[in-house]
């Protein structure tokens, strides 16, 4: 007869097989040499549908925050997700709010130093979570409790937290409690824009709807001239002065000869 440790240990020795042979059916992302590591998109345990996932990587790769809060951490899957897409960027710090820490799996290897927690309830606790970012937050992420008064009582929080042209994201979008919260927000506060529904990936259900991401900013939409200034600055070039000469300068259409760059016109 099977002790009930020896059993014990089979069914680890299950779970790991098991768990071994889904991280091999996972693509692999990582190219060597590269700072990306996609992968971690496939392997931590979360809520969000994959669509979400990778969205939430891009958003940090191509937006770029300095600092990142999420209230809501539970497995911490978005977690690591955004310390990985920061340690790509060679920058970054991100805190995360959560009353259960418990359940936390990412090591802290997998964090890269970029990733604190407190332990704690928003709104009351949110403004010492931001305080380990030791600035405003750029980019914060709220995907705790889903319903309508727990967002509500998020963004009041989030708010005075909030960098001056910083970015508030949405988790479960499509849930109707939750994008009623977010319209009342936007009539309430003029200075924010809304960016749209950003991952189409709602999970229906009765008697409500989860997932989607929702990116709403605080701001102007676009700050062209800071942000080519900066890229030039970064890269040791002088700061380009608005030239209506270069408007139609492009590598391939300058060898067509024409700023369509069809070849089927001469000029």
């Amino acid at each position: 007869m099977v002790s009930r440790k020896l059993k014990g240990r089979l069914n680890r020795a299950v779970e790991r097989g098991k768990d071994m042979l889904a991280r091999l059916s996972q693509p692999r992302l990582v190219m060597k040499g590269s700072a990306e590591n996609l992968d971690v998109v496939f392997c931590e345990p979360h809520d969000m549908p994959i669509g979400d996932r990778i969205v939430l990587y891009a958003l940090i790769r191509g937006l770029k925050p300095k600092t990142y809060l999420e209230i809501g951490v539970h497995w911490g899957g978005s977690s690591r997700i955004v310390a990985n897409a920061m340690e790509a960027n060679g920058f970054g710090k991100a805190a995360g709010l959560e009353p259960n820490t418990g359940e936390f799996r990412p090591k802290p290897n997998e964090l890269h130093g970029r990733y604190s927690r407190v332990a704690g309830y928003s709104p009351e606790d949110t403004a010492k979570a931001a305080d380990l970012l030791g600035e405003s937050v750029d980019l914060a992420f709220i995907d705790a409790v889903h319903t309508y008064t727990a967002v509500k009582t998020d963004l009041t929080g989030v708010l005075p937290v909030l960098s001056p042209d910083g970015y508030i994201l949405f988790h479960d979008a499509f849930h109707q409690g939750i994008n009623q919260a977010v319209d009342e927000f936007l009539e309430e506060n003029k200075d924010f824009v809304d960016l749209g529904i950003l991952s189409k990936n709602p999970v229906p259900g009765t008697p409500i709807t989860y997932c989607g991401l929702r990116l709403i900013k605080r701001g102007k939409v676009i700050d062209y001239a800071s942000d080519l200034g900066a890229a030039h600055a970064a890269a040791g070039l002088e700061e380009p002065k608005l030239d209506k000469a270069v408007w139609d300068y492009d590598i391939y259409a300058n060898l067509v000869g024409n700023p369509l760059g069809r070849t089927d016109k001469k000029d």
